[in-house]
C-alpha cells in the first residue's frame, strides 16, 4: 500500500461541506448588518462571526483536541447551522439562510456517512 492509497479521498460532499463552513462567516455578518443599523453593525457582526470561528475550531474543526464525537458533533453542526439560517431569515435573507441551512446539513451528512463507510 502506498502513501497516496493511505490518504482519505476528498469527495463532493466533502467540498460542498467546506464552503458551507466558510460560507457561515460572511452570512453571520451579513445578516446581522440588515439587523442592526450604523457603524455597531460591523462591530456586531464581525464579532458574532468570531465567536462562530470560535466555536467551531473548538468542538468541531478535524484538528482539535477538543473535538466532539459522533454524533454530537454533527448534533452542534446542524444546531449552529440552523441557527445561523435563523439568523439570516430573520434578518430579511430568508432564501439564503433556507438554502445554507438545508445544503450545510446535507453536505455534512454525506460527509460523515462517506468517512464512515471507508476503512
Amino acid at each position: 500500500m502506498t502513501a497516496q492509497d493511505e490518504r482519505p479521498k476528498v469527495t463532493y460532499a466533502d467540498m460542498v461541506a467546506f464552503v458551507c463552513e466558510l460560507a457561515m462567516f460572511p452570512l453571520v455578518i451579513a445578516s446581522v448588518n440588515y439587523l442592526v443599523v450604523g457603524w455597531r453593525s460591523w462591530l456586531i457582526g464581525i464579532t458574532a462571526a468570531l465567536l462562530v470561528a470560535v466555536i467551531w475550531a473548538r468542538w468541531m474543526a478535524p484538528s482539535s483536541s477538543h473535538r466532539l464525537t459522533d454524533p454530537r458533533r454533527y448534533v452542534a453542526q446542524a444546531v449552529l447551522f440552523v441557527a445561523i439560517g435563523a439568523l439570516a431569515a430573520v434578518s430579511g435573507l430568508l432564501w439564503l439562510g433556507v438554502v445554507f441551512t438545508v445544503t450545510s446539513l446535507v453536505a455534512f451528512a454525506f460527509s460523515r456517512t462517506e468517512q464512515h463507510g471507508r476503512s
